[in-house]
């Protein structure tokens, strides 16, 4: 009988941990953000069909929520019933339990084709017991879909630079356009994948050309539906979200900049938006949301250092630089257990030790510059807007750190 391979079972103890904070958070109850993926899901099981919108005045269509993890989470209702909560927020928890297994065994597989075997499995090994990884897949949000399908278009487009097959390229893109789904930065994937698969020599010759291409036509092609459903319901061209207007507005206010405890923090934009709703009692989701952005828009150009004040606090809170206190507030509102955030926290500060020295080694410098520019851009837009989801900072680092070992 061959024995089992060491990725696979890191693979499984990743998923056992996983399961095991489900277990161990049986009074788990959604709210915010969780609370509305949980009931946009529960009406797509019934009806198939997204529900009216919960941030305009009076309903309306709705593209706030990017759309494939309400729709995972739907199919994992459609099993379990939608009639017992209790029971379904269990399974689509275990759905990130398995998601994150997913990611764990991706990071392996990156990891060993970048910089061998034993590397792979060290940097799994990081995935399946960090914190902020298991953090993530503890309450019914959308980072936990979001990071896979991230790791597998960064996969795919490593096997393209061993193997130039077209379909390597065009899965790498359609992989982009389903992170892009699921959270609209995703988007912004698409720079960095393509110069993975740009290979070819000469740079601009037709043929190098052929699979950066393919990756941004098969990235155009899954956003496509969804674009044009919204152009169909809003009159007007929204890729993936109408979110802009309001995560803008929640931090380029002064309110939130000035806020002395968490300063350049977003915050719900509530004086914005009841002051919109009160203007415009009949404007759509998309119509507010551009309102926003406007206004969002004048208080930079009044405040032009609000950008760079915002960035700061940001890359502070990105390295945790400024203590648990976030997490520790925060965790509530997202359903997190609170002693797993803060957990998160001090194991992000070891993950970032261990990645420092990591940094200026050979192995490191020799993977593709474009890999290090895919954390980069997932990067760029939340530190202009608010805090980087704490899931984002672990598989990176986790690939750097490996050749530690």
């Amino acid at each position: 009988m061959s024995r089992p391979r060491p990725l696979a079972v890191i693979v499984v103890l990743a998923l056992a941990i996983r399961i095991v904070v489900v277990l161990a958070t049986p009074h788990f109850v959604p709210v915010t953000d969780a609370g509305e993926f949980d009931q946009i899901a529960v009406t797509l099981a019934h009806t198939g069909s997204y529900p009216g919108s919960s941030v305009a005045p009076h309903g309306g269509p709705t593209a706030f929520r990017p759309p494939l993890f309400p729709v995972a989470l739907a199919a994992v209702d459609k099993v379990v019933g939608t009639g017992d909560a209790r029971t379904r927020w269990v399974a689509g928890r275990v759905l990130e339990a398995v998601l994150g297994a997913l990611a764990v065994a991706l990071l392996g597989l990156i990891g060993t084709r970048l910089w061998g075997r034993r590397v792979g499995l060290v940097a799994a090994g990081l995935g399946a017991l960090s914190p902020p990884l298991v953090l993530v897949g503890s309450s019914l949000l959308s980072e936990s879909l979001f990071i896979p399908l991230v790791l597998a278009a960064v996969e795919a487009a490593l096997v393209y630079r061993e193997d130039p097959r077209l379909r390597w390229a065009l899965g790498a893109g359609v992989l982009t356009g389903l992170s892009a789904l699921t959270r609209g930065n995703g988007f912004l994937l698409v720079v960095p994948i393509g110069l993975l698969v740009w290979t070819g020599r000469p740079r601009r010759s037709r043929a190098a050309l052929k699979a950066p291409a393919a990756v941004l036509a098969a990235t155009i092609l899954v956003l496509a539906p969804w674009t044009v459903r919204n152009l169909e319901l809003f009159h007007r061209f929204i890729p993936v979200s109408t979110e802009t207007g309001y995560a803008l507005v929640g931090t380029y206010n002064r309110v939130a900049q000035d806020d002395r405890r968490f300063p350049a923090l977003w915050l719900a934009p509530r004086a914005q938006m009841a002051s919109d709703f009160a203007a415009h009692p009949g404007a759509s989701e998309a119509q507010v949301s551009s309102d926003l952005s406007r206004r969002a828009v004048s208080y930079i150009r009044a405040h032009p250092g609000s950008i760079a004040r915002t960035v700061y606090w940001n890359t502070l809170r990105l390295l945790n630089l400024t203590g648990p206190l976030v997490e520790r507030v925060f965790a509530g509102g997202e359903g997190y257990p609170v002693w797993l955030a803060v957990l998160s926290v001090y194991a992000f500060w070891v993950l970032l030790a261990l990645a420092l020295p990591a940094i200026s080694r050979r192995p490191l410098r020799a993977a593709p510059l474009a890999l290090r520019a895919a954390p980069l851009a997932l990067r760029a837009a939340p530190l202009a807007l608010r805090a980087a989801p704490l899931a984002l900072r672990a598989a990176p680092l986790a690939l750097r750190a490996a050749p530690l070992a």
